[in-house]
Parts: C-alpha cells; sequence; structure tokens
C-alpha cells in the first residue's frame, strides 16, 4: 500500500512539474539554437573577411582556381539551364492558359518571363542548384580533408587553410554563378517562346513575344540579376567552407556536414532574396 501510495505522489509531481520541464527545455534548446546561430555568423564573416584580404593580397594559384571554375560552374551549367528552361516552358504556358481566358494580353507575356526569370526566378533557382551541387561538394571535399588531418598537414607545412581551400572556391562561385546565371535567364525567356509558339494553341508570334520583351527591357533587371547571383555565389562558397572546416566524427560527419551546407545555404539564399528585394539594394 506505501508503495501505491508513493507512486501515486510521484506520478502527481511529474505531472505538476511537467510544463516547467518541456518550458525549460524549449528554452534551453533556443538558446543553443541562437548560440550556434551566432556562431555560425561569426565563423562565416571571419572566413570571408579573411579570404577576402588573400584574395587583395594577391594570394591566388591560377591553375587551382581554372579548376574549381570548372567543377563549381561549368560542370553544373547543363542542370541549371535544364530546370531554368522547363521552368521557363511551365510559367509561359501558365500566362497563355490565363490569357487565353481573358483575351487579351498577349504582348505582355515576354515582357513578363522577362521580368520574371531576370528578377527573381533565375538568380535563386540558379543559386539554389548550384547549392545543392557545388556546395554539397564544397563541404564534402574539405569535411574529407578535416577528418581525415589533412588540413592540420597544411597547417604543419606553413600553408594558410583558407588561402588553399576556401579563396579559389569563393573566387570561383563570385565568378561562375553571375555568367551561369545569366546565361539561365537568357535560356528561360527563350524556352518560354517555345512553349508559347508551339505548345499553346495562342501560337504566339516570334515578332510579338521579342518585341514585348524589348519594350520591357531595363538595366535594372540586368543589374538586379548580377548583384543577387554575387551574393549567392558568396553565400554557397563560404557556407560550403564553413560548414566543411566544422566537420568531425568520421564519415558520418561529412554527410551531416553536407546536408547542413545546402540547408543553410538554401535559407540564407531565401533570406538574402527577401532583403535585397525590399531594401533595393
Amino acid at each position: 500500500m506505501p508503495n501505491r501510495n508513493q507512486k501515486i505522489e510521484q506520478t502527481a509531481k511529474d505531472i505538476f512539474f511537467a510544463p516547467f520541464t518541456i518550458t525549460g527545455e524549449v528554452t534551453a534548446g533556443f538558446v543553443q539554437m541562437m548560440i550556434n546561430t551566432f556562431d555560425f555568423i561569426g565563423q562565416f564573416i571571419l572566413m570571408f573577411v579573411r579570404a577576402m584580404i588573400f584574395i587583395l593580397k594577391g594570394g591566388v594559384r591560377l591553375n587551382t582556381l581554372i579548376q574549381q571554375m570548372s567543377f563549381l560552374g561549368a560542370d553544373s551549367i547543363f542542370i541549371v539551364v535544364l530546370c531554368i528552361g522547363f521552368t521557363g516552358m511551365t510559367l509561359a504556358t501558365i500566362l497563355t492558359q490565363q490569357i487565353e481566358s481573358l483575351s487579351y494580353g498577349e504582348e505582355l507575356i515576354g515582357g513578363a518571363m522577362l521580368w520574371s526569370m531576370g528578377k527573381e526566378l533565375a538568380p535563386v533557382l540558379s543559386a539554389l542548384i548550384i547549392a545543392g551541387r557545388a556546395g554539397a561538394g564544397i563541404a564534402s571535399e574539405i569535411g574529407t580533408m578535416k577528418v581525415t588531418d589533412q588540413i592540420d598537414a597544411l597547417r604543419a607545412s606553413a600553408v594558410p587553410p583558407i588561402r588553399y581551400l576556401v579563396v579559389p572556391r569563393l573566387l570561383a562561385c563570385i565568378i561562375m554563378v553571375p555568367i551561369i546565371t545569366l546565361f539561365a535567364a537568357i535560356v528561360g525567356v527563350y524556352a518560354g517562346y517555345i512553349a508559347v509558339h508551339y505548345i499553346s494553341p495562342l501560337e504566339v508570334s516570334y515578332m510579338t513575344y521579342f518585341e514585348s520583351v524589348k519594350n520591357f527591357y531595363e538595366m535594372d533587371i540586368a543589374r538586379s540579376l548580377l548583384k543577387k547571383s554575387l551574393i549567392f555565389g558568396v553565400i554557397i562558397a563560404i557556407v560550403g567552407c564553413v560548414r566543411g572546416f566544422e566537420t568531425k566524427g568520421g564519415a558520418s560527419g561529412v554527410g551531416r556536414a553536407v546536408t547542413s551546407s545546402v540547408v543553410t545555404s538554401m535559407i540564407l539564399i531565401f533570406l538574402a532574396d527577401v532583403l535585397i528585394t525590399i531594401v533595393k539594394l
């Protein structure tokens, strides 16, 4: 009987203190998340600044830079163009369906495609695809070097890991991401024409579509595309490097670093996109 009373009393205590326990765990988790966030921001800024110092000093090996430009840029262009092309065809088809139901606005399709691709779709989608491919590759490569003590070997050989590993990847992303994005935007606009001319029942003519593109074109579209893609390129490179340098725990740690790199890059790309659009950088 005493045992039963003790169990009842213990259960009552657990029920009474449960809200406080849950609140404490949630609070501790939130505080830890904030600590990790500020720690990552600090590492991101520090790594970017140190890499820029090496770049300004001219500490870049040309052959390594070209190799990284090929891996991060040239090898990514096919999948980026393929995805943006299909997106352009889909968007153009949706526009023609709406215009068909309204019975006017055929002359606006080209301009709408140009603005959509140049201002938003091409920069964001290209960055997300490159983050998923090249950003993951950066984190995987550096993470593998970290868990196999190759980075420590570089330090022991008086070779700064930032100059040897981060600088060429950062420069490659700064150069290649805007180029790929610009090319993808052009492909997206042309893919839209294929959809509205050959697939849509409206059969919008070449003259109508590209006259609209010409009328709606502004230098602000190109500036917005290049600014966004440049910032996204920096995000992809630095996030991949930071997560790679944080790697620990063997092969499983490399896998976690790759996943964390891709997820963090995507979140920061969307956040940067919102901020750039709001403040009109």
